[in-house]
């Protein structure tokens, strides 16, 4: 990630990454605790921040399918792990069926369900389940042609819920 800044910016940068090196030529028993807090910080940038689920998109968008565009598929994507920010196993999960093409077993992973049912991404109205089985399992999924596959989706609140494994559906194709 970039990052751009100002005069003032770099130079409070640089005076703060340097002040440990400053504090060892310090006496530390005459130093104030203030300074002493400063010390024991860890040291980073604070204008470039990174979302601690970086990491977790990155990996997801290393396995889309051509179906969508990058572009949507990264916003499907973000908006899919934004929902699961606080369901740390179900993202582990969802990651583990990703990564392994559904050969390992894994829970089901669960969105709230909308009152019509569909999410909005950039714009598009989509089905939850559908969308993320295209964009990661068969990009030339058609409408309707998903049914939940029972031994492996044992996901039962579906009035309040969508299970969005995509290796929780097997497809119905048309004759």
């Amino acid at each position: 990630m970039e990052c751009f800044y100002t005069w003032s910016e770099t130079a409070f940068f640089v005076v703060f990454m340097m002040l440990p090196t400053l504090l060892d030529d310090i006496d530390l028993d005459e130093v104030d605790k203030d300074l002493l807090w400063l010390e024991k910080q860890t040291y980073y940038c604070t204008y470039c921040t990174v979302s601690p689920y970086t990491e977790s998109i990155n990996t997801l968008m290393n396995h889309i399918q051509d179906g969508e565009s990058e572009q949507f598929s990264e916003q499907a994507i973000k908006s899919l792990v934004k929902k699961l920010k606080d369901k740390r196993e179900e993202l582990d999960n969802l990651i583990t069926a990703i990564s392994t093409n559904g050969t390992q077993p894994t829970k089901c992973i669960t969105i709230p369900k909308t009152l019509d049912g569909r999410l909005q991404i950039a714009g598009r109205k989509c089905v939850p389940h559908e969308i993320y089985a295209k964009i990661w399992r068969w990009p030339d999924l058609q409408k309707h042609e998903l049914r939940k596959d029972e031994e492996k989706c044992n996901f039962e609140l579906m009035e309040t819920s969508v299970c969005v494994n995509p290796y929780h559906y097997t497809r119905i194709l048309p004759y």
